[in-house]
């Protein structure tokens, strides 16, 4: 059994059947979050208070994301024992996050680019204005670095174009399964078109 299994006097499959719509359910605005700020901050109501802000980017209230995990790795190791298996571990906390760099923010950025794409058959425009203005922020970070490519000038422009483009345009996009839900203005329209 794993420890959550244990915890609970239930097996691990046990365990993950039951939890496992609260686990995806508190990754969906981290994986998909409704916008996604230049500074890198998921902005989504679904994510609780104190985890909505990017690494380096203060929270009014708890500071910066690594500050509270500072803060929770010391009220942690106040309270380890040494039955805990993260006993001794300097780190507990910290040691085992993932601090993403300004490379690895723009794949990330990239991947959600990519599912607004290949999920919706017509993407939403602001979204996508979002990824877009996301880049350039990101690009523009990499060149303060010094780490940027020979092509991020070009790519921030042609970015910052696409991004006015995007914005201009109407429309929050179409889902695929418009085009099965005569409920659906999209899905309407088509069968209606297809009709005639």
């Amino acid at each position: 059994m794993s420890l959550t299994g244990d915890t609970l006097g239930i097996t691990k499959q046990s365990a993950h059947k039951r939890f496992a719509g609260a686990v995806e359910t508190w990754r969906a605005p981290f994986d998909q979050p409704a916008a996604l700020l230049p500074d890198g901050t998921r902005d989504d109501d679904r994510i609780p208070y104190g985890a909505r802000y990017a690494p380096g980017t203060p929270n009014p209230e708890y500071g910066t994301a690594e500050h509270q995990a500072q803060r929770l790795e010391k009220w942690l190791l106040q309270h380890t024992g040494p039955t805990d298996h993260w006993h001794g571990d300097e780190h507990p906390v910290t040691g085992h996050l993932p601090w993403h760099s300004t490379t690895s923010m723009l794949v990330l950025t990239d991947g959600i680019g990519q599912r607004l794409m290949q999920e919706q058959l017509v993407p939403d425009p602001q979204a996508q204005a979002e990824v877009c203005e996301r880049r350039v922020a990101l690009y523009e970070q990499l060149i303060r670095e010094g780490d940027a490519p020979p092509q991020a000038t070009q790519w921030i422009a042609e970015d910052r174009v696409r991004a006015a483009a995007l914005r201009a345009t109407p429309g929050n996009g179409v889902p695929w399964q418009a085009m099965t839900d005569p409920d659906h203005a999209a899905g309407t329209a088509e069968q209606t078109e297809e009709a005639r």
